[in-house]
């Protein structure tokens, strides 16, 4: 499964996580930036990992008394300071940066930061995405306290590498898998790679799902072989989910999807109308 390397939405803008004021605040301001009018400028940085160190805050008024900061070294020499969040935040992010690595930075300065400090938005380490603030740049583990009975990670079948992606009613053969962990307030999004292949691809989907540590699945069409490989793993299926990514994450959170009991296709239905096209002589798979 190829992480895809495109920024992909935060699931905490239109509360997905019940809203809790821990928005990210600007040295010197009590305000958080994401409830400001005028947001600051998101700009690209790339460079090599120089160190990852989490010390107490010296400037920020916000809650966390230990922050992590990332320092890079960019291909000019310049030496950038970007501030990635509370350290207990984001502690599993800290975890994946070691000294000399290539990345990729989206990251904003507030009024009152030196020229080289900054805030960072996400993080690409290859084809590895790791949001840390949303587009509005409220953090997304902001709330994470405030929702423990649906702590879990979450995947979602994708039509896209986004929040914003209509949910893929297809499960085995979506294009894309978006896992949030609820918990951590992470989101990743995955290309899968079983879309193309033959009968098993339902089964090789519910394995590699499984194999990320997945509580809960929201899809359109579950079949008979994956249901079983999900039930077996002890991962509940949702089905008959629609709309954006987003907004079935949030419904599932609020009590508003209930888990299947059984699948909801037949082994013969086809790909969603795919093999049609042959003229009915195409190959049936299970979805």
């Amino acid at each position: 499964m190829r992480v895809i390397p495109s920024t992909i939405a935060a699931a905490l803008a239109s509360g997905i996580l019940v809203s809790v004021a821990v928005a990210q605040r600007e040295t010197g301001n009590p305000e958080g930036v994401a409830r400001q009018t005028a947001k600051p400028k998101v700009v690209f940085l790339s460079g090599e990992v120089l160190e990852v160190k989490t010390e107490p805050g010296k400037n920020t008024t916000g809650r966390s008394l230990l922050g992590t900061h990332l320092l890079i070294k960019t291909r000019d020499g310049e030496t950038i300071n970007i501030y990635l969040g509370p350290a207990v935040a984001v502690k599993s992010v800290a975890k994946k940066l070691s000294r000399g690595q290539d990345l990729k930075v989206e990251a904003f300065q507030t009024r009152k930061a030196k020229m080289e400090q900054y805030i960072a938005r996400s993080l690409t380490i290859g084809e590895h995405v790791m949001e840390l603030r949303d587009k509005t740049l409220r953090p997304t583990w902001a709330g994470a306290k405030a929702v423990e009975k649906h702590h879990a990670r979450i995947a979602v079948t994708a039509a896209g590498p986004s929040l914003d992606a209509a949910v893929d009613p297809r499960f085995g053969r979506c294009p894309y898998l978006v896992i949030m962990d609820v918990g951590k307030g992470i989101c990743e999004a995955f290309e899968n790679s079983n879309a193309s292949v033959g009968r098993s691809a339902g089964a090789r989907t519910a394995e590699m799902i499984a194999s990320e540590r997945v509580q809960v699945v929201l899809t359109g069409k579950c079949g008979p072989s994956a249901f079983r490989a999900l039930s077996a793993a002890e991962v509940t299926v949702v089905s008959e989910c629609s709309g954006k990514i987003r907004d079935v994450i949030k419904q599932y959170q609020e009590g508003k999807l209930k888990p299947a009991s059984d699948p909801n296709v037949s082994p013969r239905s086809g790909e969603g109308g795919r093999s049609s096209a042959t003229g009915g002589r195409g190959r049936r798979s299970e979805p």
